[in-house]
């Protein structure tokens, strides 16, 4: 007997209105057996009609089999208050849950929910039809809209699924038993569990719109204490699909085999540069040397892996930014999607046909490769009288200068010189009663410490106290 993972998919109907609504399930769909120790999923369609920009609450009572459990839902808050005055079929229990959905347009909308229901060991081997009913709240009150018994032994027709056997022998699968996405280049589990004497080997099958597709693995072991598992490679070079299947068979008896009960997809990993990027509607993107600059890139199945990013220049790689960064590092927040971001200090001849690329570890032919950028010079030379150091750039907020001399003669006693790392020529004299202390070293924007200042000239000391830190003397 298969071992099927219950999907109870809810296609529900869509919303509630506070002042009443055609709320309606077409269908429920169940598979047609399972097995003891199985997760399903039962699949509910209907609509539902509401005013444009309205919220309504509406919910689904569920009738399943004793001893079987919700573990999970697309969108329904459990809530087993308004079962409340329902009455189960002897055999059976009931669950309910709630939501409000939201209608951006008046008129009617098909509306979709999955519930996932275990089917423990303590289900009685048999036969079961899965009912339903559904509604909303009338001024807080939750009615019933279809049907309008509140005994399920009168809920019939469009409300009952098709029966499903439920057997203590079997095997099934529970991942990928629909709806889930997979990536090509990836090595994924694939889970079952079985029940009774099924032999001592599995073979895992591909399948795609249904029909065979290729062989996973052959003769694997058929697990132990009830699961199965195996890790598979899913080849980089699979065709992307969101209609495939696996099917696992005992080798000793064909008669214990399962098929995903719906579709599940594979995709390919995506990497895609977004900053910095030229292009027709950005073609000049420039960058300075000295300043900081983050290279930003989304993402999509590549997680927990990590990327290089390269410097190339005139369609040939020039130098390495940075490598083995984890793909998830830095970022925007989950509102930009999975992304990522590297705080870059060019550091380049000056060019207008510069690019960054960005390529996946897991496999090379995930990359990206971005438009023509310019990296040019630091645009200012200056000395810093104060700096800010939780700014992300310009973070020099104080009086600047060219020159050092001239920021030390005007500088006050105690005052902290902040010096970017470049070359200063001329020298300097400290001639003032004071304590000065020159820090260099500083990237372009002070963001932040980046190498040595050169003074490229004499440092003569008159009088006062002088503290050179990261200063080169030539």
């Amino acid at each position: 007997m298969n071992l099927k993972i219950w999907k109870l998919v809810l296609l529900l109907s869509a919303a509630f209105s506070l002042w009443g609504c055609d709320l309606t399930i077409e269908s429920i769909t169940v598979p047609p057996a399972a097995v003891q120790g199985q997760t399903i999923m039962v699949t509910l369609r209907g609509y539902g009609c509401n005013d444009a920009n309205y919220s309504s609450p509406n919910g689904l009572i569920l009738q399943i089999p004793i001893g079987a459990q919700v573990v999970g839902t697309d969108g329904l808050t459990p809530d087993n208050d308004i079962t409340s005055g329902y009455t189960a079929e002897p055999g059976y229990q009931l669950w309910g849950g709630t939501e409000s959905y939201y209608y951006p347009e008046a008129g009617c909308m098909d509306v979709t929910r999955n519930i996932k229901l275990k089917i423990n060991d303590a289900v009685t081997p048999g036969s079961y039809s899965i009912k339903a009913a559904v509604g909303g709240f009338v001024q807080g009150v939750w009615t019933p809209q279809r049907p309008e018994s509140t005994d399920f032994t009168e809920i019939s027709g469009s409300y009952q699924s098709n029966t499903m056997v439920i057997s203590d022998t079997g095997i099934g699968v529970m991942s990928p038993n629909g709806l889930e996405l997979w990536y090509s280049g990836r090595t994924q589990t694939i889970e079952w569990v079985y029940r009774g004497d099924v032999g001592s080997a599995v073979n895992i099958e591909l399948y795609k719109g249904s029909i065979f597709f290729g062989t996973v693995a052959d003769n694997i072991a058929v697990g132990s204490n009830g699961n199965g598992l195996f890790d598979w490679a899913i080849p980089a070079d699979l065709a992307e699909g969101n209609d495939y299947q696996v099917k696992i068979t005992s080798t000793s008896n064909n008669s214990y085999s399962d098929l995903s009960d719906t579709f599940f997809s594979i995709h390919t990993p995506e990497i895609s540069l977004i900053d910095p990027n030229g292009s027709s509607l950005t073609p000049v993107v420039k960058v300075y040397n000295g300043i900081v600059e983050p290279v930003w890139w989304g993402y999509d199945g590549l997680d927990g892996t990590t990327i290089n990013i390269d410097l190339y220049k005139e369609g040939i790689f020039h130098s390495s930014v940075a490598a083995n960064v984890p793909v998830a590092a830095g970022g925007y927040g989950p509102g930009y999607g999975p992304n990522g971001t590297y705080e870059w200090l060019p550091s380049a001849e000056v060019g207008t046909d510069y690019q960054i690329k960005i390529t996946s570890n897991l496999n090379s032919i995930y990359s990206d490769v971005g438009g023509f950028i310019t990296i040019d010079n630091c645009p200012f030379l200056k000395v810093c009288g104060y700096i800010c150091p939780s700014c992300y750039s310009s973070a020099c907020l104080g009086s600047s200068f060219n020159s050092l001399q001239e920021d030390y003669t005007l500088a006050p006693n105690g005052k902290t010189l902040y010096v970017q790392a470049t070359d200063f020529a001329g020298g300097i004299t400290f001639d003032q009663n004071k304590t000065t202390t020159l820090l260099g070293g500083y990237s372009c924007d002070y963001y932040k410490l980046v190498g040595h200042t050169i003074i490229e000239g004499p440092v003569t000391i008159v009088r006062g106290s002088v503290r050179l830190d990261l200063i080169t003397i030539r």
